[in-house]
């Protein structure tokens, strides 16, 4: 388990320590690929998966790493079912 020396930090919720480990540049590098992915799927013309990417990226930025879990596992899921 990983404790941080500053007070504030350990504060953060599980999800934004994460993103702290994370780091900014990676951050930014994730959201670009989920931009990417949403434009990819509304190319496959499936509005459904580009709007289930979209969530994601939204659950992203809240920090609610569960729904941005479960919102890309079916996206993949989904993409896998059209090989």
């Amino acid at each position: 388990m990983v404790e941080y020396a500053d007070p504030d930090l350990e504060e953060l919720s599980a999800g934004q320590k994460i993103l702290v480990r994370v780091g900014l540049d990676n951050e930014l590098r994730l959201k670009a690929k989920l931009r990417e992915a949403e434009g990819a799927c509304q190319a496959l013309e499936r509005p459904d998966l580009a709007a289930c990417v979209e969530e994601a990226a939204a659950a992203l930025h809240q920090v609610d790493l569960k729904t941005y879990r479960r919102k890309i596992e079916t996206v993949v899921s989904r993409l896998g079912h059209l090989r």
